[in-house]
């Protein structure tokens, strides 16, 4: 049997095992093993939510019919999606497919609460619909960026990260994120910190409204470059300067001293601590060997 016979058998095996739900437009799988009857109505209130809020924000057409498979594992979304997936991803939209893979496993009560991973994978759906029908692509930054915000997921490092990786330039080009992100797990999170930042600029400096004239004017001009400067008003080289200087302490140097002090503080006390317990190992040993002395004297020897 080829390997693409096994994929389907396998593929077959796993969705004939997962409860089934059907609301309208929307079908919800589920592996068995999770607690279908308490997630089921929490993703379809979530979904219905999502819709409502990038639809007000975005001004996009909704998907005509959409499936969310819930997966208990990393491994059963690969196989569903037939991609090899990183093993930190939460979830993954398919716009041609209309659907959504949520690793559940990995979502947590936190930054990756299940209202915000999948109200960020709906939002690619709409944004991937979008791409499909006016045949262009979105920056992979500006696609991310776009779906952090919206979703108003919430990194506990974020502030922390931005910062410390603009006081030592080590800010990913946004150039280097048009048509994908690092598969390493730490960049790949300064990828998504960095794209939903610089959406948020935009929003704030520019109305919140210049998001969806940027998708808008990107359909009409076919250059995204182009349809940032028409909305800006500056080209996109100067707009991602100017986001890098808004996040950048005036005194680089100054932190980057400060941080060292602290790395070289921690470092000397490491050094201290070790030294002293070797110490004392040293004078165990060096009494130890005193009492013996005086023990084989005592006895004779």
């Amino acid at each position: 049997m080829s390997l693409q016979k096994n994929n389907i058998l396998l593929i077959s095996l796993l969705i004939t095992s997962f409860v089934f739900a059907q609301q309208g437009k929307l079908s919800i799988e589920i592996n068995p093993k999770l607690d279908a009857q308490k997630i089921v109505p929490h993703v379809q209130k979530i979904y219905e939510k999502s819709c409502s809020n990038i639809e007000k924000k975005l001004h996009l057409s909704p998907p005509k019919h959409v499936r969310i498979v819930i997966c208990a594992s990393n491994k059963e979304m690969n196989i569903l999606s037939g991609h090899k997936l990183p093993s930190w991803a939460l979830g993954v939209a398919f716009s041609s497919r209309s659907l959504i893979l949520i690793n559940y496993k990995n979502v947590d009560i936190f930054s990756n609460s299940l209202p915000s991973v999948l109200e960020h994978e709906v939002c690619h759906l709409y944004l991937g619909q979008w791409e499909i029908k006016n045949n262009l692509q979105l920056p992979q930054w500006f696609n991310e960026g776009i779906c952090e915000w919206i979703s108003g997921r919430l990194h506990m490092q974020h502030n922390t990260q931005i910062f410390e990786s603009a006081v030592w330039d080590q800010l990913i080009p946004l150039h280097e994120l048009n048509d994908g992100f690092p598969l390493n797990a730490q960049k790949a999170a300064l990828a998504y910190v960095q794209s939903r930042d610089i959406t948020v600029y935009i929003a704030k400096n520019y109305q919140t409204t210049s998001i969806t004239q940027i998708i808008h004017h990107y359909g009409k001009v076919k250059d995204f470059s182009v349809a940032v400067e028409k909305v800006t008003g500056i080209p996109l080289q100067t707009l991602e300067k100017n986001w890098i200087d808004s996040i950048t302490p005036k005194y680089k140097w100054f932190w980057r001293f400060t941080q060292l002090f602290s790395l070289f503080t921690i470092m000397a006390i490491l050094t201290i601590i070790a030294y002293t317990k070797q110490r004392k190992r040293k004078q165990a040993l060096l009494n130890s060997w005193e009492k013996e002395d005086e023990f084989y004297e005592n006895i004779g020897y």
